[in-house]
């Protein structure tokens, strides 16, 4: 028998999807900026760059927030009937064994 709820994890995947689609946001205003480099546009870079810059972390921070929702969703309620040595791990542990690895990679 499946430890995972179908329609629970189907939203949860659906809206993580959701999440990541907002990139197209972030192509969208490349674009504008683009456009203003070519064309000189002094008020216009700086304008879509600040936006740009507001807009990725509000991104990033939701992204990160449906991430968690969804790896709680599926990884750890699939992880909670195996018997693995890594069911106590959350996903802030995991990104911060992540961060260390790639700290030490960096020196």
């Amino acid at each position: 028998m499946s430890c995972l709820d179908y329609n629970d994890t189907w939203e949860s995947m659906n809206q993580l999807e959701e999440s990541f689609n907002r990139i197209a946001t972030v192509q969208d205003l490349i674009n504008v900026l683009q456009n203003a480099v070519n064309n000189d546009n002094k008020d216009e870079i700086v304008d879509t760059t600040a936006a740009l810059v507001h807009y990725i972390q509000v991104y990033t921070k939701e992204y990160d927030k449906q991430f968690k929702i969804t790896w709680e969703n599926v990884v750890v309620k699939l992880a909670s009937h195996e018997k693995n040595d890594y069911i106590s791990l959350n996903y802030d542990e995991i990104v911060e064994g992540l961060l260390e690895l790639e700290a030490i990679d960096q020196k």
